[in-house]
């Protein structure tokens, strides 16, 4: 029961920023107000002769001060490694945010890209909605055209009727097609001139004045 009841008492206990700041300033106080205990106490033992002089302090003092000091450097030590957690803890706490921050953002690109992916599945659900509702009217177009073709008859283009004396009649026209004066080869169409090289590159019996003036234009 005893080792329950001092496990309990040694139980730490937190302490807001604001209460551990206040002990700090108190344990400054206490630590200034100590040394000027013992700077005073030095000033008496260097002069004995002073009649403010004290008693040197007894060994119940020296043990009291150094328990002051080792509770002042474990409470120092404590407040520091809370510092320390606490630090560690805010640390810890902007880093969950941030992943927080980056799973809310991925969240929303996600969103967007099944918005997109449905947008597109609707359009293209849309086209070939639009595409079957035209293949249908045309087939529906098509059975009204074989039921009416079916009950009322097809309208069926008259033929035209060659008369014996027009089927057995010479005709003395001629068509553009069987014109024969032409020759169909481009190559005939235009022959190429002869040129006689009689008389230096010129035709005898011609004027050379009027060769070269051919030539020229040519």
């Amino acid at each position: 029961m005893t080792l329950v009841r001092n496990c309990r008492q040694r139980k730490p206990v937190f302490l807001t920023k604001a209460e551990r700041e206040q002990l700090a300033l108190k344990r400054r106080q206490d630590e200034f107000e100590e040394q000027k205990r013992r700077s005073e106490q030095l000033l008496l033992q260097s002069n004995p002769n002073s009649s403010t002089s004290k008693p040197p302090p007894s060994s119940d003092d020296a043990s009291r001060n150094h328990r002051s000091s080792r509770d002042y450097d474990r409470d120092r030590d404590r407040d520091r490694d809370r510092d320390r957690r606490d630090r560690d803890r805010d640390r810890d706490r902007d880093r969950e945010r941030e992943r927080e921050r980056e799973r809310e953002r991925e969240r929303e690109r996600d969103s967007e890209r099944r918005n997109r992916d449905r947008e597109r599945d609707e359009e293209h659900k849309a086209r070939e909605k639009a595409r079957l509702e035209k293949l249908a009217e045309r087939e529906r177009e098509k059975e009204l055209d074989a039921i009416k073709e079916q009950y009322l008859g097809s309208k069926k283009p008259k033929k035209r009727v060659i008369k014996p004396s027009e089927k057995f009649r010479f005709s003395f026209d001629w068509e553009n097609t069987e014109d024969t004066s032409r020759d169909m080869n481009v190559l005939y169409q235009n022959p190429h001139e002869a040129r006689l090289l009689f008389g230096r590159g010129f035709r005898a019996g011609m004027d050379r004045r009027e060769q070269k003036k051919l030539a020229a234009k040519e």
